[in-house]
Order: structure tokens, then sequence, then C-alpha cells
């Protein structure tokens, strides 16, 4: 949970510190999320092999992204972030965060604004929405499924997608955490 709060809280507060002002331009947001081109990419399953064979001590911290098990998109959908407004998928997001058991095993579906980045050696996914003046973001976290990779097959960076997938429990190589396993990424218009 420590990565996955890490990277949301980081977003509250850029939303937070940012502040309602003269950045309610759609532009504004294109224009400046284009980091995730600018990075060298990594396989997620050689990390995976590499931290499960080095043996973990309580002073030192490795961390990678379990793999994902999902091979169908769910037929049902518990939390569809798509018919919320921004006030609710934002709470729903935040008691994710402080009650990750009562969200375990439940199916999800969520559109905005794809984002990638780098922390710590992995790769990073995010489907990211924001307020109607465009100034505060929240969004989830997701593993994309396996048969994607990044960029090949992938929507482009910044661009509107809809992820479905389920919020499961996995270990990371420090401790259990709630992962959004996504069984399908797709562009949306």
């Amino acid at each position: 949970m420590k990565n996955n709060k890490i990277i949301i809280f980081t977003l509250l507060a850029l939303g937070i510190f940012s502040g309602c002002s003269k950045k309610n331009d759609a532009n504004y947001v294109n224009q400046n999320n284009t980091q995730g081109n600018n990075f060298e990419i990594t396989n997620d399953i050689e990390a995976t092999n590499t931290a499960e064979s080095q043996e973990i001590t309580d002073d030192e911290t490795i961390y990678f992204i379990p793999s994902n098990p999902l091979t169908e998109v769910p037929e049902k959908i518990d939390l569809d972030f798509t018919k919320m407004n921004y006030n609710m998928a934002s709470s729903i997001m935040f008691e994710m965060l402080i009650e990750p058991e009562k969200y375990i095993d439940k199916t999800v579906k969520i559109s905005g604004q794809l984002e990638t980045s780098i922390y710590e050696g992995n790769r990073y996914f995010s489907v990211i929405n924001w307020d109607l003046t465009g100034c505060c973001p929240s969004g989830l976290n997701f593993i994309p499924p396996d048969s994607m990779i990044y960029p090949d097959n992938f929507p482009e960076s910044s661009s509107l997608i809809t992820v479905i997938g389920t919020m499961k429990e996995a270990f990371n190589g420090k401790s259990n955490e709630l992962y959004f396993f996504a069984a399908s990424v797709t562009s949306s218009f």
C-alpha cells in the first residue's frame, strides 16, 4: 500500500497545492504531462524475479510490481467510476487508501487520462480524472494485462482511456497491498 499511497497522495497534494487558478485550460494538462515518453523501459518480469531471489531484511526495501493474474474482462462491475461525479469518485478512491480490505475482489471500471511514470525502477500506469476546472486530479494506479507491452500496444500517453479490472491483494516484495489489475485498457474518445 505504501507505493500506492505515495502516488495517490502526491496526486491529491498536486491538486491541492496547484489550486484552481489560471490552469483550467484543457491544453494545460496535455502540454505538461509528456514525461512518460522519456524513460527507459524496464522489464517488470525480470525485476520481479530479481526481487524474489534476494533476501529482504527490515532495513532494506525491494519493491516490485506483481504479475497480472487476470485473463478475462469481468462481466459484472462493482464500482463504475464512469457513472460517478468527481466528488463521489474521489471520496471512494480516498476510502480505498484507508480501508483497502473493503475493496478486495471488487471489479472496477474507470475512464480518464493515461499517465505513466517510473519510481524505484518500476514503471507505473495511472488513469487520472480531473475536476471541471482541470486543477484537481484523482485517479488509480493500475497493472496492465500481461499481454500489453509499453509503449508498443498501449494508447498514447496523456490520451483518454477506459480501464476495467479487479482490485486484488498481492505481495510487492515487502508486504501485501491492494492493486488494481486491469483486464482491459482501451482508448476512449
